[in-house]
């Protein structure tokens, strides 16, 4: 196989070494939007998802990573929604501009959606309403957080808003199957609930569970619109 060859407008381009070094410079000589790799290689990929691979190319991509299990879907199709995790801090706004992007280029509804906790009063005998009150309290927060990114990203009324109470990736996978979402897209190394780098408990589990591909965010990784620009899509050895 010649080193570079094109097969109905995908450039194939074989290399040697350490599988995580020859994506991420694949990735930085393409110049590439996205990096995808799937979950079960029978070769250097087999541990795409959940395995040191992947979590090497998520805490060096120079761009966004998606991420497919077996159990997501074929996504995202024409009108599918993409749910997007927002956390507390400074990565909500880069998540949420990645966000953005991919769903105005597939032409996606967008959902912005942060975790909260469930609400838990101390003592086996709660004031009454004790529960609610924190409820509405932790439901209050958390829309805060989501206003404050979306207004921080130019991010308008047309995308809509969810809060989940719960443990994150549960709620957040639960919510991309309720709104039959086509993409995931959480940040990575945040200080909220949603921290954890993709080889972390919180994305490595959306990874395997959620019911459509995960996009990973990577702190400093650049955020660009498609245009000509590749996404690479890594393939197992035999």
């Amino acid at each position: 196989m010649a080193a570079e060859e094109r097969l109905d407008g995908v450039s194939v381009r074989p290399a040697l070494g350490a599988a995580a070094d020859c994506l991420l410079t694949a990735a930085a000589e393409t110049d590439a939007t996205l990096i995808a790799l799937g979950s079960r290689g029978r070769g250097p990929l087999r541990a795409a998802v959940l395995g040191s691979v992947s979590a090497a190319v998520v805490a060096r991509a120079p761009c966004p990573v998606l991420v497919a299990s077996e159990a997501a879907g074929t996504g995202p199709h024409p009108g599918q929604r993409i749910v997007c995790g927002v956390e507390p801090g400074d990565d909500g706004p880069r998540v949420v501009r990645a966000a953005r992007a991919l769903a105005e280029a597939l032409a996606a509804p967008l959902v912005l959606a942060t975790v909260a906790p469930p609400p838990t009063v101390p003592g086996t005998s709660p004031v009454p309403g004790a529960v609610e009150r924190l409820r509405e309290l932790e439901q209050r927060e958390a829309w805060g957080v989501l206003e404050a990114a979306a207004a921080a990203a130019g991010v308008g009324r047309g995308a809509s808003r969810r809060v989940a109470f719960g443990r994150p990736a549960q709620a957040l996978s639960q919510l991309a199957a309720e709104t039959e979402a086509g993409l995931l897209v959480v940040g990575c190394r945040g200080r909220g609930l949603l921290r954890a780098s993709l080889g972390g408990s919180v994305s490595a589990e959306l990874a395997a569970r959620a019911p459509c591909p995960v996009v990973v965010v990577p702190r400093g990784a650049a955020l660009r619109h498609a245009g000509n620009r590749p996404a690479l899509a890594p393939r197992a050895a035999a």
